[in-house]
C-alpha cells in the first residue's frame, strides 16, 4: 500500500503543477480537472489514514494533518472558482507550498 501512496501523491502533484504553471499562465484550466485532482488527493489521505491505523504502522501524524491542511485550502479555491468564479493566485501557491511540505514530510516517512 505504501507504494501505492507514493504513485497517487506523484500524480496529484504533477497534475498539481501543470494547474499552478497554467494559472500562473492566465490559462483555464477544466475544473473537472481539479476536481479528479483533488479526490485522487483525498484518497490518498484516506490510504494513509489506513495505514496509520496498523499496529506496526510506520506512518506518522503530521503528514497526514499537513496534507488535509493542503485538501482544505483547495477546497477552499474550489468553491471560490465554483460561487465566485475566481481566486487569488496566491492561494494556489500557498496551497502549492502547503501540499510540497506535506509531500516532503510523508517521503521522508516512508523512505
Amino acid at each position: 500500500m505504501r507504494n501505492v501512496v507514493i504513485v497517487l501523491y506523484s500524480l496529484v502533484a504533477i497534475a498539481g503543477l501543470y494547474m499552478l504553471v497554467a494559472r500562473l499562465m492566465k490559462k483555464n484550466v477544466n475544473i473537472v480537472f481539479g476536481i479528479l485532482h483533488g479526490f485522487v488527493g483525498l484518497i490518498g489521505i484516506a490510504l494513509l489514514i489506513i495505514m496509520a491505523s496498523y499496529k506496526q504502522s510506520v506512518v506518522p501524524v503530521e503528514p497526514i494533518l499537513v496534507l488535509f491542511m493542503a485538501f482544505l485550502i483547495g477546497g477552499g479555491m474550489f468553491s471560490a472558482k465554483v460561487f465566485a468564479n475566481k481566486f487569488s493566485i496566491w492561494t494556489a501557491v500557498i496551497h502549492a507550498s502547503v501540499a510540497a511540505a506535506g509531500l516532503y514530510l510523508l517521503f521522508a516517512a516512508l523512505s
